[in-house]
């Protein structure tokens, strides 16, 4: 890996890296769950800015390296696509549970009892409203999707079509961004693409 030529450029790819392991744990929380340094730092909004971690090589690499709070709030828009320091930080909160529930799988004994049947019923009952008011925002964001078909396709200005496209798509974005990972993003090329299929000559 080439040295970073910069200390924006360590910011853009230490964030992009947090995004990136905050994926990695909620979809394989049993690779990370004995792992106490990223634990501790995932439960505190300023313990995940001051996190220093290299790991992986080549297209997996990811690389942290401690930043303020105040930095990682300001820049995470920046250099993220569609992130705000809210989904971030709802990332990393859904990270940090998928590591305690792993931790409660592999601490409880093989053998099922009432009490771990409990809390599998509870744990079940918490993802199904999870589900229901990821649907829900789905549901708004395609709403908005749809109506912004409408509103475009009659427009001949380019330009201003452009803008509406590019005002929804943000809008939308923002919407998705309230979901869990990884419900909580979209390729935006592929929207401005639909709606705009008849380029200017």
């Amino acid at each position: 890996m080439r040295p970073l030529k910069n200390k924006a450029q360590q910011i853009e790819t230490s964030i992009a890296s947090l995004i990136i392991l905050f994926e990695k744990i909620i979809t394989a929380p049993k690779d990370y769950v004995n792992d106490q340094t990223i634990r501790n730092a995932l439960k505190s909004q300023g313990g995940i800015a001051k996190l220093h971690l290299t790991s992986g090589s080549g297209a997996t690499l990811m690389s942290i390296s401690p930043m303020s709070l105040t930095t990682l709030k300001s820049k995470i828009s920046t250099v993220s696509d569609g992130q705000t320091f809210e989904s971030f930080d709802r990332m990393r909160i859904q990270a940090l549970d998928a590591l305690d529930h792993a931790s409660l799988i592999k601490d409880e004994p093989k053998k099922q009892t009432k009490i771990g049947i409990r809390r599998e019923l509870e744990q079940m009952k918490i993802q199904l409203e999870q589900h229901r008011e990821t649907n829900f925002r789905l549901l708004q964001a395609l709403s908005r999707a749809l109506a912004a078909i409408e509103s475009v396709r009659n427009i001949t200005d380019f330009d201003l079509r452009a803008k509406r496209a590019r005002d929804e798509s943000d809008t939308i974005a923002k919407i998705l961004t309230l979901n869990e990972y990884p419900f909580n993003k979209v390729e935006r090329p592929a929207i401005v693409l639909a709606l705009n299929t008849d380029a200017k000559s």
